[in-house]
């Protein structure tokens, strides 16, 4: 079997892979980086399936969970900024496989919702800190003797990140609050 017939037997993600790699040796550049509009037209050539066009419905949905997750809300007493909605996945689509979440207002969410979005988030952070402990090591091992290895154990130690963060906002409002005083002052 062909390597052409091989890649049509594929999924589109290692498709796309192989091709990636195929695309920088035939382009000379096989150690460097891949231009993602001239690679696009290498995919079309090769016939690569692109997803189906969405629905008006779920462009609408994509907007609206985009919406939720990105309003910011100020805590009337410490003036601390949170998150006003919190995504709970609550079942998987049958038809497509897709997971279905709930978006819950977290001034009204009630504790088991909270608590299943901060272990998703907190799951999530994890699985991002894997990821980059294996990158980085793959790096260092690949560049042994030529780089100064990179040492990221410190950074993935998030409290102290956290913490800096937080004491830094809670500077940045004590300021902001001696800037524009109250009319009680």
């Amino acid at each position: 079997m062909t390597e052409d017939a091989v890649i049509r037997q594929m999924s589109r993600d290692v498709v796309i892979q192989r091709l990636a790699k195929r695309f920088r040796e035939e382009m000379g550049t096989p150690d460097i980086d891949v231009d993602s509009e001239a690679f696009t037209d290498y995919l079309l050539k090769y016939k690569v399936q692109a997803p189906r066009p969405r629905t008006e419905r779920e462009l609408l949905a994509q907007v609206a969970k985009k919406a939720l997750k990105h309003e910011v809300r100020h805590d009337s007493v410490t003036g601390n900024e949170y998150r006003g909605w919190h995504a709970v996945q609550f079942e998987e689509d049958t038809e497509t496989g897709q997971l279905r979440w709930r978006y819950y207002d977290i001034d009204h969410a009630p504790r088991f919702a909270m608590e299943k979005s901060a272990a998703f988030k907190i799951r999530s952070m994890v699985h991002d800190g894997v990821r980059v402990a294996l990158d980085v090591a793959h790096w260092n091992r690949i560049n042994a003797g030529k780089e100064e290895p990179i040492d990221v154990t410190k950074q993935l130690d998030l409290r102290l990140s956290v913490g800096v963060e937080m004491a830094a906002r809670e500077l940045d409002r004590q300021e902001d609050d001696d800037d524009h005083p109250t009319d009680d002052a």
